[in-house]
């Protein structure tokens, strides 16, 4: 007694003829006599190795898909690598660059720094040169002054020697 519709009967008709060719090879092998009772355990036994043999196909399907995740992954890993790779050229290109610029900025600030040391040295020098000039200015200013003292004090004393002189005349 079989369900088995039509289309699945043509399918396992062909099977069911290996099995019986099977059952027959493994009674042969086991030296059984084909009684329907042996013919019922090596059928029994053709069942589970035909079930066996499609838990090793799926088994096998199954590592075929993994096997081609896998490749899949190692493939989008490559890519990655390859990316990265190039991400981090480029990073040290441009910490080169930056490296460059630095050290021209360095250069250009020693540069300055003396510049700014010599400005400095010139500065410090008109500086000293402003107190020297102005500490003349001020024994020139003071010594004017004291002229100017000494003038007012001839001129007063011309004065009375003027007036002196008149007295004498008018004498």
């Amino acid at each position: 007694g079989s369900d088995v519709s039509g289309d699945d009967t043509s399918l396992w008709s062909g099977g069911t003829d290996e099995g019986l060719e099977l059952s027959q090879r493994l009674a042969d092998l086991a030296g059984l006599e084909r009684e329907p009772e042996n013919e019922e355990a090596v059928l029994n036994i053709s069942t589970r190795l035909q079930a066996a043999v499609e838990k090793l196909l799926e088994a096998i399907s199954e590592t075929s898909n993994q096997l081609e995740h896998a490749k899949a992954a190692q493939t989008e890993l490559i890519r990655e690598s390859i990316k990265r790779k190039q991400e981090i050229s480029e990073l040290l290109k441009c910490q080169e660059e930056l490296q460059e610029r630095l050290t021209e900025e360095a250069k250009a600030r020693e540069r300055l720094a003396l510049e700014l040391s010599r400005a400095e040295g010139l500065l410090d020098g008109y500086t000293d040169e402003k107190v020297f000039l102005e500490k003349q200015m001020q024994e020139k200013t003071h010594l004017i002054h004291h002229f100017e003292q000494e003038l007012q004090s001839t001129g007063n004393r011309l004065q009375e020697l003027e007036d002196e002189r008149r007295q004498i005349l008018e004498e």
